[in-house]
């Protein structure tokens, strides 16, 4: 029997092919089916009369064969399952599936398919989510599911329902739960169906059951899931009203086959929409460049970027200034991070009595990366909108993109209509690194290898060293936070740069400036004991030896200054005695 060969679709941005599965009562007689063309501008009661299947695609050496029309189709093995479970023994089901329905052959097609599958999903009598065939006690897991949810609203035949979490868990490691795909196809659905194997369940069941699963990815996924009853057929997803930067950090450590799709598969059902320059479905556009383009996009155009040997990792040259810094992180009922933080004003020339209130509360949507104790709140140089780093070594970790920071917060900085530019001294240099994979924790020799314009390690080290210092500057409470970290940096200047590099002593003045407090400076005679071995060295430096003047002296932020003028003839000999010592062991 020949190949089945598409024909091209009629002309017109809303027009797509539907599936018609033909019916048998033999479930293991050969899948039959025929392609129709379909205008999605024509519904009725706003709903289009067709199911929208969500699946994986699998292993594309692993194929079957069905047959469109009269010709020979191969799609993979888990697609061939979801059909035979699909087909009915009478009725013919109509179908919209996009390894079927999308010519694959056909970059073009695809690209024109990919900007009208959010109509194609909110539109669809309902989303069938086909998780795959029964295994490791999957229907266990489905009874599970059903039970957790009835007990959720205290259905009485469900009290004592015994539940089987290890199924459970199996049952979420499933590939579908990490396909960046479903976030769309789930994600603007109005009606939602669960299958796997024999077992079925509704969509709302099942995202109660799972809304508080301790894996990310399915509490997600459990989220979208459930918001579906609220959303009106053909209507706007409460997704549609995120920002694609809130997409992005909810979603980017899901998988795709293409790496584009990381990117093609969230910006359609982004509040953003399809009206993103550069960005728009191309798959002749090289990785790279869209990566970079993206991240010039939910950051700031000023920013450079470079892209790493491994295509997942973007380091971020910016210049920007320090807001805050995060001392606690609580979550409410609805998985949204509640963050409660200390503002910073020295950093940007703002007095107390200018900020007001130093401490402050701001809630951010669940993510991929949970946002901890110790990260810093950010603006970047003509950034909209503050983002979120966290700290490691003499670089940071974008956590998120969108904070969505309230008027009431931020302006307190930089109230409306300052000029940020004027203010360069106060600016910091950032260097950044954000990743697809759930952490960049371990993309340090990418940092340091692939230095293009990227400074020195001394230079790169004492400007993450400031940034932390600014961290903690106009309130004493955020000093605790942030010596934890200056502390770890004391020691990372001192194994990269040496003891008696200008820049360690000037780092160990700057950690006791912030360490004017009994408990503070306590604290920082632990670390100068762990790091120069002297457990007499802060006596020995004298208790007065920090300035606080010091830390706008110019000398200071840049690195020159190799200690306090009325007290470097008494630090500097007690500093390089320490450093002569051979035994650190760091």
């Amino acid at each position: 029997m020949p190949q089945f060969r598409y024909s091209d679709l009629p002309p017109g941005n809303d027009r797509t092919r539907l599936l018609r599965l033909l019916p048998n009562e033999d479930n293991t007689a050969p899948i039959r089916c025929q392609l129709l063309n379909h205008s999605l501008q024509k519904n009725r009661n706003g709903a289009h009369l067709y199911d929208a299947l969500s699946y994986v695609w699998g292993d594309p050496a692993k194929s079957q064969v069905i047959y469109i029309e009269d010709g020979e189709f191969k799609v993979n093995q888990n697609l061939h399952s979801a059909l035979r479970r699909l087909r009915d023994p009478t009725f013919e089901r109509i179908l919209w599936v996009d390894a079927i329905c999308i010519n694959q052959g056909d970059d073009r097609e695809k690209e024109r398919q990919i900007q009208s599958m959010g109509k194609i999903y909110a539109g669809a009598n309902q989303v069938v989510v086909w998780l795959g065939d029964e295994a490791d006690k999957s229907s266990d897991a489905m009874d599970s599911i059903r039970a957790k949810a009835a007990g959720s609203y205290g259905v009485s035949e469900y009290r004592n329902a015994s539940i089987d979490e290890a199924a459970c868990s199996k049952l979420c490691e499933r590939p579908w739960f990490r396909r960046i795909w479903v976030v769309q196809e789930v994600g603007l659905a109005g009606n939602i169906r669960i299958l796997c194997g024999s077992a079925e369940i509704n969509g709302h069941a099942f995202a109660m059951a799972l809304r508080r699963d301790r894996n990310p990815a399915v509490r997600a996924m459990a989220d979208n899931i459930g918001q579906a009853i609220f959303r009106p057929q053909n209507g706007i997803s409460p997704l549609k009203q995120l920002s694609l930067g809130e997409l992005i950090d909810g979603y980017h450590t899901h998988d795709a086959t293409l790496r584009h799709d990381k990117i093609y598969a969230l910006l359609g059902m982004s509040s953003d929409g399809l009206s993103v320059k550069g960005l728009l479905p191309n798959y002749e556009l090289q990785w790279e460049e869209l990566f970079e383009r993206l991240m010039k996009y939910v950051l700031s155009a000023k920013v450079t970027v470079r892209i790493g040997q491994d295509k997942d990792t973007a380091v971020i040259q910016a210049k920007g200034w320090v807001l805050g810094i995060v001392h606690a992180v609580e979550r409410d009922d609805w998985n949204r991070q509640k963050l409660s933080m200390y503002l910073t004003g020295d950093c940007v020339g703002k007095t107390k009595q200018k900020i007001g209130n130093w401490e402050t509360k701001l809630t951010v949507r669940d993510s991929a990366k949970d946002v901890r104790r110790g990260d810093i709140l950010c603006i970047l140089q003509d950034a909209a909108d503050p983002i979120i780093i966290r700290h490691f070594q003499h670089y940071f970790e974008i956590i998120l993109f969108r904070t969505n920071c309230p008027p009431s917060i931020w302006p307190k900085v930089f109230p409306s209509g300052y000029k940020r530019d004027r203010e360069d001294r106060y600016a910091r240099n950032f260097y950044l690194v954000w990743s697809w994979k759930p952490s960049s924790m371990d993309t340090d020799s990418l940092v340091s290898t692939r230095s293009g314009t990227i400074p020195g390690t001394d230079q790169m080290l004492w400007d993450a060293n400031l940034i932390l210092h600014d961290t903690a500057d106009g309130y004493r409470a955020a000093r605790g936070v942030a010596i934890e970290y200056l502390a770890e940096m004391l020691k990372l200047f001192a194994k990269r740069l040496g003891h008696e590099h200008p820049k360690t002593q000037l780092a160990v003045y700057g950690l006791g400036l912030l360490s004017a407090g009994v408990s503070l400076r306590t604290r920082f005679g632990r670390e100068l004991k762990t790091i120069y071995l002297d457990e007499d060295l802060l006596r020995k430096v004298g208790n007065g030896f920090c300035i606080w003047r010091y830390l706008d002296d110019e000398r200071f932020t840049t690195g020159k200054l190799l200690a306090p003028p009325l007290r470097q003839e008494k630090m500097e000999p007690v500093l390089k005695a320490a450093n002569r010592r051979d035994c650190y062991n760091l």
